[in-house]
C-alpha cells in the first residue's frame, strides 16, 4: 500500500500506512571534477568518386562518397547524401530507331468480266510504323466500277 500525507483534523483520522520502495536523484555535485569531458569529433565525408553509368539503357549514371571521419557523442553528425544521381544522354546503342509505315506496291487490278462488274486491288502492310514515324494510311485496298455504269 502507498501512503499519503494529511495535515491538520484530516490527518488524525487516516490510518497508519507503511511505505516501500526507494528514492534517487540525479545531477551533479558541484564540489566534484567532471569524470570526462567530451572532445567533440564531427563526421566528414570524403571526396565524391567518379560518375559511373547504371548500365544497359537506363539513362542513370551515379557517384558515392564515404564516410571518412565518424563523430561521436558530442560531435556532429554528417548532412548530405551519400550517394547522388543524375539524368545521362541514351547511349547510341539503345536509342531505338524511327521506322516509317512500309507498304508493297499496288497489285494488279482485278479482273472485269462484265461491265456491271467492280474491279479491286490491294497493298499489304510490310512494316508497321515505330517510335513516331509515319503512320499508314487508312486505305489499303482501292475499288472501281468497270464500265461507266448506266446511262441516265
Amino acid at each position: 500500500a502507498f501512503g499519503r500525507a494529511a495535515t491538520g483534523a484530516a490527518a488524525a483520522e487516516l490510518p497508519a500506512a507503511v511505505c516501500n520502495g526507494y528514492t534517487e536523484q540525479w545531477g551533479t555535485c558541484p564540489d566534484l571534477e567532471p569524470c570526462h569531458v567530451c572532445q567533440p569529433v564531427n563526421c566528414s565525408f570524403s571526396t565524391w568518386g567518379d560518375w559511373s553509368a547504371a548500365g544497359g539503357c537506363t539513362q542513370v549514371a551515379f557517384r558515392h562518397r564515404e564516410i571518412k571521419v565518424q563523430n561521436n557523442e558530442c560531435g556532429t553528425p554528417c548532412l548530405g547524401a551519400r550517394t547522388e544521381t543524375r539524368r545521362e544522354r541514351k547511349p547510341r546503342s539503345c536509342r531505338i530507331p524511327v521506322q516509317d509505315c512500309r507498304l508493297s506496291e499496288w497489285s494488279d487490278w482485278t479482273t472485269c468480266r462484265e461491265p456491271t462488274d467492280q474491279r479491286h486491288r490491294s497493298r499489304l502492310l510490310m512494316a508497321p510504323p515505330l517510335n513516331g514515324g509515319r503512320p499508314c494510311p487508312e486505305d489499303l485496298g482501292e475499288t472501281e466500277p468497270c464500265g461507266k455504269g448506266p446511262e441516265p
